[in-house]
């Protein structure tokens, strides 16, 4: 009988004597199984696995991290909680803080990171993660007093033998990544007040991203700016090659948080005003190539205010500075805007005694020096060229105090405007081109400072076809007009005359030479008045020039050829006068042909009574001649 068993069954084990002959057969072969080598093996393998999963894994990892942390990137880090579950293959980290060497606190840190890898990633030969979230992620940024950063410190340490040349991808496939209520601060202690911004809640999210070939996934990121702005990201990415698409869009960031990082650099209040960006992205990296272009930016920024340091008034003040319609690429070294807007803008300009002015006062010396020790020779490689297609400048107020003459000059601009295009380009060398230049400005006002009343005003002024030409060092205007001006020539009783007093300068050292030459091919004034009154006679004389006009060809201020000029007026009083000929001012040379007519002899009777025993009752006078002076000579006076 026993032999009979034992042929029938192949898994037939030792059976202790104790066994019942009588079991039946099917727990038999049951217990056979149980006790045969094969499953033995499995069960111990499947144990082992399981034990180590569950417990010896999270064990052995939070024990040697710390000391790992502290071996490759002398840092110290802490996990409150591991746990891996080796059938679900899924990691769950809670607590996780590194700190690097000398910090007060975590550099990253986060609550809890719960990864998910697929069981099919065994059979298809690809990295699969069905999850990866990571819950409140903290990133803090530390610049210390030299500029260095504290996550430089996280660097590991370089291990030669481990390193491998190959530049291959690994197969990997990600179907979701997400990112949930994240912090990043960032501290800069290198400023002389330690500025600290922080963004809060950060949110990111990815979808099916994988380095297989031709593989595209989706990604979004949005975060929340100090002060209330936002920053929100999103697109596709692909990795195998790497390329990505999307669009970023930044809005209300305060002006203010940027200005706590630089506040050393320059000599400035907090500044008011927000920004705000958008673009679209294409980038491309392939072959050793990098290929980047944006299209659609827009970069805008409003109420802005800038006030020197320890002033009570603001320098600038703008609502709105637009840049729209702009593209760039990175192959072509080519940034384009459409437009340039700026709109209501006041601006107040103070130019001291040593002709400094207060824009040049804005950075501190510091930054200055710091610039110029630098290399400022560009790198070699192709030219950066940057367009501007329209710069529209509408709705701007001046104002500009001048203190280097004997009594402070003010000069007022009630209303301006410039509209022109822009090409420039940075390489070997810098050239900056400004084409098709209109200036528009209404109700100028020169006056000293304090005083009620104006030495000059002008109506308006208009300039048409200006172009500027950096490399040529040249500024062309086809014609400046000049519209009612206005002012009063008063000659006291001592022989001073009020506005060759008024625009007196200090004495200072010569003026620089000029940076450009001005070339304008036509000049005009129109419509002006001069009141003129000389209070050396008793009663006073007075004239009134009115409807003058003023007319002159190629003006430039290189001033080596002649220019022709012509000028009529009217004397309220009675009269006319022309006068027309042409200056040379390089030689200091004139010849001026003057026609006087009908000119009323009344205002002149007190004068002529002064020098004559005659009384003037009344009477005109008409005269013709022509004047010509030149350096060193006096004026010879041809009349007729």
């Amino acid at each position: 009988m026993k032999k009979h068993c034992r042929q029938a069954s192949p898994y037939w084990g030792r059976i202790s004597s104790n066994t019942p002959l009588n079991m039946g057969h099917g727990k038999r072969r049951v217990v056979k199984l149980l006790l045969s080598l094969p499953f033995l093996l499995v069960v111990g393998v499947v144990g082992t696995y399981t034990l180590g999963g569950f417990v010896v894994a999270p064990w052995w990892i939070k024990r040697e991290l710390p000391q790992y942390l502290k071996t490759q990137l002398d840092a110290t880090g802490s996990i409150d909680e591991i746990a891996i579950n080796p059938f679900k293959l899924t990691l769950d980290v809670r607590n996780f803080a590194v700190t690097e060497s000398g910090g007060t606190q975590p550099a990253i840190a986060f609550d809890r990171l719960f990864i998910d890898v697929e069981a099919i990633s065994l059979f298809k030969r690809a990295w699969t993660f069905a999850d990866i979230s990571l819950d409140q992620p903290r990133l803090n940024i530390e610049s210390d007093a030299k500029g260095a950063l504290n996550l430089a410190k996280l660097t590991p340490k370089d291990d030669p033998s481990k390193s491998q040349d190959s530049s291959a991808l690994p197969r990997l496939l990600l179907q979701k990544l997400a990112l949930k209520q994240g912090r990043v601060t960032f501290t800069d202690k290198a400023v002389s007040k330690p500025a600290t911004a922080t963004l809060e809640p950060v949110t990111f999210e990815l979808q099916d991203l994988s380095t297989l070939p031709d593989h595209r996934g989706e990604y979004t990121l949005s975060a929340r700016l100090p002060a209330g702005g936002t920053l929100g990201w999103r697109g596709t990415i692909s990795l195998a090659p790497f390329t990505s698409t999307g669009q970023i869009e930044l809005k209300a960031m305060k002006l203010a948080t940027l200005w706590k990082f630089v506040q050393d650099k320059f000599r400035i209040d907090e500044p008011g005003g927000m920004a705000a960006l958008s673009l679209q992205y294409n980038v491309r990296y392939a072959d050793s190539k990098l290929a980047a272009t944006t299209s659609h930016m827009a970069v805008n920024i409003g109420g802005i205010t800038l006030r020197q340091t320890g002033k009570q008034d603001a320098a600038l003040t703008a609502d709105v500075v637009a840049l729209t319609g702009g593209t760039f690429s990175l192959t072509e070294h080519k940034i384009q805007f459409a437009e340039l807007a700026l709109r209501n803008i006041v601006a107040n300009t103070l130019i001291d005694a040593e002709g400094n002015t207060n824009w040049g006062q804005f950075v501190a010396p510091s930054a200055v020096v710091a610039e110029g020790a630098a290399d400022s020779k560009p790198a070699p490689g192709a030219p950066g060229q940057a367009t501007i297609d329209a710069v529209n400048i509408s709705e701007v107020r001046l104002r500009a105090v001048d203190q280097d003459f004997v009594r402070p000059i003010a000069i007022d601009i009630a209303r301006a405007g410039l509209r022109t295009s822009v090409k420039a380009s940075v390489g070997a060398e810098t050239a900056v081109a400004l084409e098709k230049i209109a200036v528009d400005i209404e109700n100028i006002r020169v006056s000293e400072v304090g005083a009620k009343g104006s030495l000059v005003t002008l109506a308006a002024a208009n300039l048409s076809e200006g172009a500027f030409d950096l490399t040529q060092q040249k500024f062309t205007a086809n014609t400046v007009k000049l519209s009612k001006a206005f002012t009063t020539v008063v000659r006291d009783a001592q022989g001073v005359i009020n506005l060759a007093f008024a625009f007196a300068r200090k004495p200072t050292k010569p003026s620089p030479p000029p940076l450009f030459t001005v070339e304008v091919s036509a000049v005009e004034l129109i419509d002006g008045v001069v009141a003129i009154e000389d209070r050396g006679n008793q009663p006073a004389l007075a004239l009134d020039l009115q409807n003058i006009r003023v007319a002159a060809r190629n003006v430039s201020s290189a001033a080596k050829s002649a220019v022709p000029f012509e000028m009529a007026l009217q004397i309220k009083q009675g009269g006319t006068l022309r006068a027309q000929g042409n200056v040379t001012p390089d030689q200091q040379r004139a010849t001026v042909k003057l026609v006087a007519q009908k000119v009323a002899l009344a205002p002149l009777a007190a004068t002529i009574e002064k020098y004559a025993l005659l009384k003037l009752i009344s009477g005109v006078a008409q005269a013709s001649g022509q004047l010509e002076w030149a350096r060193q000579q006096r004026w010879r006076t041809i009349c007729r």
